[in-house]
């Protein structure tokens, strides 16, 4: 062969690589823009095109909800993750608190929509709330979701504000969905001392597996070379993969903090055998609600006083497990011996 077209050829060669090279970058971009950024024009489009569905519909009751939750004077407060996010979160103090919740919310969802409906009822019992927008959502910082992965830290630090603030009554965590994932898999953080007890509402049992049914659902398909490309960048970005952590190891690992695991039977998301393996995987104190015919975080609307009834009974089984905190400022006495 000429070399003259040896050169051709290598120069061919190289401009097919240099093209398949960006394409999977490309490729990596949109998906993990499809699974792990925050919602934007770019992803309903993507997810339009192909003809799936990437958000669970907004029930009328739950937007009048979340609108009036949204308008009562709460205060805001903002901390910084460990590494180096704004996080932001509101407050919302009961008069007399007999406990703080903290609410963490599910995936591309916010504080105001998860927790419409059940944030009155707990506020009128005796609990402070924090609502908090998780990572990359809402008004928090942050480049990617990391289902719950690297959220759990962002948990320890909003304890951390806690104790610091508002200290003086015992703590549950409370999620729905990712948020669920994102309080089970803080658990096994060595928070033990810290953390009264948790409240699961549907969640998945790995990031891995909700996310190959998200994609599968979304998308029709592509779930593994889709997983491999969002592995890849988060890997490169964040320094973590979706099977870094998961629920389902930590509740196997969980031998102290009691769990309360609830779920929808009707669930079309997150698949209610996700909550029944967490919950056989906990080694810790557990109960565990399947409300029949209620769809993805619809439980606490579709039997809201066994919902109620299930929650009050949990805090008055566990609102004493932990000693009660030393508030700043308070010494301990000591009787003097002769």
């Amino acid at each position: 062969m000429k070399p003259e077209y040896k050169k051709i050829l290598t120069g061919i060669g190289l401009a097919a690589g240099g093209v398949t090279l960006a394409a999977a970058a490309l490729y990596t971009e949109i998906m993990t823009s499809v699974v792990a950024r925050r919602r934007s024009p770019l992803t309903d489009m993507i997810v339009a095109a192909s003809g799936g569905d990437s958000d669970h519909p907004m029930d009328d009751t739950i937007r009048e909800k979340a609108r009036a939750l949204r308008e009562l004077p709460l205060e805001q407060v903002a901390i910084r993750s460990r590494d180096g996010y704004v996080l932001r979160a509101r407050w919302y103090p009961a008069e007399g608190a007999r406990r703080t919740v903290i609410l963490a919310h599910g995936w591309r969802s916010c504080w105001n929509v998860d927790f419409s409906a059940s944030s009155p009822f707990l506020h009128e019992n005796a609990c402070n709330l924090l609502l908090i927008d998780q990572r990359c959502h809402g008004e928090s910082g942050g480049d990617l979701i990391s289902y719950g992965v690297e959220e759990r830290y962002d948990v320890v630090s909003w304890l951390d504000w806690l104790e610091a603030n508002h200290p003086g009554t015992p703590v549950y965590l409370c999620g729905v969905s990712m948020g669920a994932a994102t309080v089970l898999m803080t658990a096994e953080l060595d928070v033990a001392r810290r953390v009264t007890a948790i409240i699961a509402d549907c969640a998945y049992s790995t990031p891995d597996e909700i996310v190959k049914l998200t994609v599968e659902k979304s998308l029709g398909g592509w779930t593994g070379p889709t997983l491999a490309a969002v592995n890849l960048n988060c890997k490169m970005r964040g320094g973590f993969t979706l099977k870094s952590a998961s629920p389902i190891e930590a509740m196997a690992k969980n031998t102290e903090i009691p769990c309360l695991f609830i779920h929808g039977d009707a669930d079309d998301f997150v698949p209610v055998r996700m909550s029944i393996e967490n919950y056989y995987a906990c080694q810790a104190p557990k109960d565990i609600l399947i409300v029949p015919y209620a769809g993805h975080g619809l439980s606490f609307l579709v039997q809201t006083e066994v919902y109620q009834n299930k929650l009050l009974e949990f805090f008055k089984a566990w609102d004493d497990r932990l000693p009660p905190p030393t508030l700043p400022g308070k010494k301990k006495r000591f009787k003097k011996t002769k």
